[in-house]
């Protein structure tokens, strides 16, 4: 028997034993039954890799992907998931990747409107979605525009989602976080695009795990996985960080000028501006004007901008700084 033939025995035997547990445990909970049949199924996509390397086939319906998603446990497995579930989960990364390519080019977060050209850049296309507890291959949706540049924007972009996910998973440290990601702003939107990927305890996946080539320069290994333990420890880091030193330009407007209440227009949001009356001769003067404060920011959880600010310095915006506003 040639090998080729020994290998599709094999195959033919896996399958049969797939489908015999199945008929055997169909009243199972499907989760359970998932985790079950896992190790079964990952051995005979092996096996089929195996016969199309023999074929001379492709094994990786992929080759040019930047990164591989892979999702596990749950409801997930034999080469399906929930469309809902597939859906959060390229969105998210989709979210985070223009994000975090924003933030690479602008040197500050941006919040609402991502400039064109570089969501344009930082864009994903999804290459394939192959068997093996559902394969997820996204990779940059345009060529590199950049010749000098020796990676692609959405790349690095991606590479940056794939550092925060190896923080989240290893529980890193506070410092190191502040490292990768010193903007309040950002640092924020990365650890909710975090949350969103990762599962929680309630998800209909146990796991997702990241591979490709934007995974080993960051992660210095071929695969990181992340469990519900990397979406405690986003939360965890959010809920800790309720307030936060922060700096916001925009326009100041009053809400209630005798209680003297103000709020700081910020593109396309408002944030309540508690200021001191040390300084409130100095905001009703700059009331529709360009201005930046500083002070404490106090966060919900999952926002990326504070809900109000404890204002403790306040001046006026210069011209130019007023055109870098975004």
């Amino acid at each position: 028997m040639t090998s080729i033939e020994q290998a599709r025995e094999q195959a033919r035997v896996l399958e049969d034993a797939i489908a015999l547990a199945r008929a055997k445990h169909e009243d199972a909970e499907p989760r359970a039954l998932a985790a079950y049949l896992e190790s079964l199924v990952d051995e005979l996509l092996a096996v089929r890799a195996r016969i199309d390397a023999e074929l001379g086939l492709s094994a990786d319906p992929a080759p040019a992907a930047s990164l591989w998603l892979r999702l596990r446990g749950g409801r997930v497995g034999d080469g399906r998931a929930p469309v809902h579930v597939v859906g959060k989960m390229l969105e998210a990364l989709q979210r985070g990747t223009r994000q975090v390519a924003a933030f690479i080019e602008l040197g500050t977060a941006v919040v609402h409107r991502i400039p064109k050209e570089i969501d344009l850049e930082a864009s994903l296309d999804m290459l394939a979605f192959a068997k093996g507890s559902a394969r997820i291959a996204v990779a940059p949706a345009v060529p590199q525009l950049r010749v000098h540049e020796p990676e692609p924007l959405a790349d690095k972009a991606l590479q940056q989602l794939v550092a925060a996910a190896v923080w989240a998973e290893g529980e890193g440290s506070d410092k190191t976080l502040d490292d990768l990601f010193p903007d309040v702003m950002v640092r924020r939107q990365v650890l909710s695009r975090i949350r969103d990927m990762a599962p929680g305890p309630r998800s209909d996946y146990a796991e997702v795990e990241f591979r490709g080539p934007v995974v080993a320069p960051v992660a210095q290994r071929e695969a990181v996985i992340v469990t519900a333990r990397g979406s405690s420890h986003a939360s965890s880091f959010l809920r800790r960080h309720s307030q936060e030193r922060v700096t916001y330009g925009g326009q100041l407007v009053a809400i209630d000028i005798e209680k003297e209440v103000f709020d700081l227009r910020h593109k396309h949001r408002r944030i309540r501006c508690h200021i001191p009356p040390t300084l409130h001769d100095a905001a009703k003067g700059a009331i529709e004007s360009f201005v930046e404060v500083e002070g404490v920011g106090t966060f919900q959880r999952g926002e990326e901008l504070p809900r109000r600010v404890a204002v403790s310095a306040l001046r006026a915006l210069t011209m130019e700084e007023r055109a870098r506003l975004r």
